[in-house]
């Protein structure tokens, strides 16, 4: 890919971010970020959250209209008249704009196709598999508060392995007094130089890729 990274399935590069997005969805200006593994969850709760407020304001002005005897002017006289309208407009608008939105978010988790693998039309390459729930909104039981989400297996969730995850590095020869196999999980530290001078040599391959946070 163009960030010379190894890429996960459904991963890809946004020019906007400069970056490569782990399940990428796609870019929204709303959030000025790119809606991807890691905060697809807040994406969809600002759905939910914004078509629930579309609807509380609709129902708010039905129930004004079908508790006044009068015509539309006489329930809404001068200035309410002008707000009201204003507020029946910019909430149609942004609910039908919205349900669209969160149909085509349930509809990605649901076949595992996001919307930038449908406007590129890579369907056909792909296997696609549905998300898991639990992936999207993570195991919490506040699902619906606007928090980050904790995943049974991150790894999994993201596609990809970091070095010291999981992997055991084994040691030539006990040379350093340590046991046999040594676990790298948790261990920040650099990669030693070898005997001749040269970097060593990983014993695994190390997997990198950019998620949003």
């Amino acid at each position: 890919g163009r960030c010379d990274a190894y890429k996960p399935p459904r991963s890809h590069h946004c020019r906007i971010c400069n970056r490569c997005i782990i399940r990428m969805d796609h870019h929204c200006p709303w959030m000025n970020n790119c809606i991807g593994a890691l905060n697809q969850k807040h994406f969809v709760l600002f759905l939910i959250y914004t078509w629930g407020q579309c609807t509380f304001a609709l129902t708010l002005l039905i129930v004004r209209l079908s508790e006044c005897d009068g015509t539309v002017s006489e329930c809404f006289p001068s200035e309410d008249g002008r707000l009201a309208i204003s507020l029946l407009v910019l909430s149609l608008l942004t609910l039908i704009f919205v349900t669209s939105m969160l149909y085509n978010q349930v509809y990605a988790v649901l076949t595992g196709i996001g919307t930038i693998d449908r406007m590129k039309r890579h369907t056909r390459h792909l296997h696609h598999m549905p998300v898991r729930w639990l992936d999207v909104f993570g195991v919490d039981a506040a699902w619906i508060a606007p928090i980050d989400p904790k995943f049974q297996d991150r790894d999994r969730v993201l596609g990809y392995t970091t070095l010291g995850n999981s992997w055991k590095i084994p040691h030539p020869d006990g040379a350093d007094g340590t046991d046999e196999e040594e676990s790298l999980a948790g261990s920040d530290a650099p990669m030693e130089e070898g005997k001749d001078g040269d970097e060593a040599e990983p014993h695994s391959p190390l997997v990198v890729a950019s998620a949003l946070v």
